[in-house]
């Protein structure tokens, strides 16, 4: 017999597991918010949570059967729609691991130029001055979009998360200048469609959005940029937070990576199991559904517990699995998972190649904050 998730014991933010409230978990010690809810069960309901309201799956198999089966736990009309496969099948060539080994030079260079502007400072603020102007100029590259149009991007991207945020029937929430942006941004694409329909030997996703017969119409071509402007930036802005951190905190790492380079890669992976963008996925219910004996109807929240499925994945010895998590899964997971983990190994390896011994310009760690990514608010380092 299944039973109703409210019997189970409940979470919300004015009750606190231990003597903590359920966001200090988020800025303080996420792996013991996993822990505290894997031992309270495979469902959790929690109300009242701004992050984590609703129904809370916290098994790891659980979890990435929720990720593989979008009809039951759906995502929204836009991703869910039959044209998101399509959008994959253009993407993915472009995204691959051999594709990204062709960028890879390009993507030397730029996180050179990056590191090179900071250097001779002393210090600098790495989420506004190395994380957002090196994920602009990734993008772009991916995009086929001219380098200079760096702060414009970063632009977009904070105004589309900022329509998104704001509630659907009041237009009032908005603001204007984030209007400006984004209508700014769709005259922008289409007149780099109009060229690179003109001229398709341009390299690049604009170009292969738009390019030949079965090329999509501006509004999808419009939507897959969007798409790759705000979930492109945002999850590297929280990774390069974390990594940074941990180099800053530990001379010995960073004296360890400096002598085999060859290890940067393993380290950026370790990272990004602990410290994963999105620890929690939303999905909502698109029908009745029963989850480890747990009655969920159809319209309600689900949360995917994605830091809790890679503890228990590490815990259990299945770290191969712990990997995937960090970008997702099923049909949704993130296309550019090899670009990623390249791009943070690259800006790694040309920091340390180019920055003497540093560490926090700060007498604590900044917070972390929640927004569209689990994030440092900002990372000051300084070096001599």
């Amino acid at each position: 017999m299944s039973v109703p998730a409210q019997v189970r014991p409940g979470i919300d933010h004015l009750s606190p597991i231990g003597e903590k409230l359920l966001p200090d978990f988020f800025t303080e010690d996420r792996s013991e918010l996993w822990d505290a809810l894997r031992k309270r069960g495979p469902v959790v309901f929690i109300e009242d949570s701004v992050v984590m309201n609703g129904y809370c799956l916290t098994r790891a198999d659980d979890v990435l059967a929720a990720l593989r089966n979008p009809e039951v736990f759906s995502l929204n009309p836009v991703l869910d729609r039959p044209d998101h496969a399509r959008w994959r099948a253009i993407l993915q060539p472009l995204l691959s691991s051999p594709a990204v080994k062709q960028m890879q030079p390009a993507l030397q260079d730029q996180a050179a130029a990056v590191v090179e502007a900071v250097a001779a400072q002393g210090s600098c603020e790495v989420i506004a001055d190395v994380a957002e102007p090196f994920a602009a100029q990734v993008l772009l590259t991916v995009l086929g979009l001219p380098p200079q149009d760096g702060d414009r991007l970063l632009r977009w991207e904070k105004a589309l998360w900022a329509i998104q945020r704001a509630p659907l029937a009041a237009v009032k929430g908005v603001r204007f200048e984030d209007l400006v942006q984004k209508v700014g941004m769709l005259a922008y694409l289409a007149e780099a469609f109009a060229q690179r329909r003109a001229g398709p030997d341009i390299a690049g996703v604009v170009s292969r959005l738009v390019a030949g017969d079965d090329g999509f119409d501006e509004a999808d071509a419009c939507a897959v940029v969007e798409m790759l402007i705000a979930a492109g930036i945002t999850p590297f802005r929280s990774a390069v937070g974390f990594v940074f951190l941990d180099l800053a905190r530990d001379p010995r790492l960073c004296a360890s990576l400096r002598e085999n380079p060859a290890g940067i890669g393993g380290f950026v992976e370790d990272v990004l199991r602990r410290e994963p963008p999105a620890p929690v996925i939303i999905r909502r219910a698109a029908q009745n559904v029963t989850v480890a004996g747990v009655e969920i109807p159809a319209g309600a929240r689900v949360v995917l517990c994605v830091g809790a499925a890679i503890q228990e994945d590490m815990a259990d010895g299945h770290g191969s699995r712990a990997d995937y998590w960090a970008f997702g899964g099923g049909p949704h997971r993130c296309v550019a998972v090899s670009l990623a983990k390249t791009a943070l190994t690259v800006l790694v390896s040309e920091w340390l190649r180019t920055i003497p011994a540093f560490g926090l310009d700060a007498e604590s760690v900044p917070p972390v904050i929640l927004e569209e990514a689990v994030r440092l608010s900002s990372l000051p380092l300084r070096w001599h």
